[in-house]
C-alpha cells in the first residue's frame, strides 16, 4: 500500500477511530493509541500478521525496566520513555520461486506490492546499544 493510499484510508476512517482520551488514560494509565497506529496494526493483522510472529520478549519486569532506561538515557530529553526496542525491516530481493518450489505457500506470497518485486521480508529489533538480543549464528 502506498503512503498516499494509506493517508487517504486514514482520512476516511479516522473519525470512526477516535477514542475518549480521559477514559483511555484512566483505564491504562497511558496515552490512547492513535488512529494511525490502530489502522497500521489492523492492516498488519489483516495481511496475515500475528502475535505469534514475536519470537522473544523481555523475560522479566526488571529486564524491561533496564532496557527502557537505556533508551531513555540515549534520547533527547528522555522522549523515548517506555521503548523496549527499535524495529526495522528490509526486503531481501529474490528470484521468484517456481510454483513447484513455492509449494502450498504459492508464488504470490513472495511478491512485495510496495517494492513491486519478489522478496523475503526480514525484520529485526535491536536494543539501545544497537545489539540484537537473543540472536544466534546459523552454524
Amino acid at each position: 500500500m502506498s503512503i498516499k493510499s494509506f493517508a487517504h484510508l486514514l482520512d476516511i476512517l479516522a473519525p470512526r477511530l477516535e477514542v475518549d482520551e480521559r477514559q483511555s488514560s484512566n483505564s491504562s494509565g497511558e496515552e490512547p493509541i492513535s488512529p494511525c497506529i490502530m489502522l497500521m496494526a489492523t492492516l498488519r493483522y489483516l495481511s496475515g500478521g500475528s502475535y505469534l510472529d514475536i519470537h522473544r520478549t523481555v523475560d522479566s519486569d526488571s529486564e524491561k525496566e533496564v532496557v527502557m532506561a537505556d533508551f531513555r538515557a540515549i534520547s533527547s530529553g528522555g522522549v523515548m520513555n517506555g521503548c523496549v526496542g527499535c524495529v526495522d525491516g528490509w526486503l531481501c530481493r529474490i528470484k521468484s520461486p517456481s510454483a513447484r518450489d513455492a509449494g502450498d505457500v504459492g508464488t504470490g506470497k513472495y511478491f512485495s506490492g510496495h517494492y513491486c518485486c519478489p522478496g523475503i521480508n526480514v525484520q529485526g529489533e535491536c536494543d539501545a546499544h544497537c545489539r540484537f538480543p537473543g540472536s544466534t549464528n546459523d552454524a
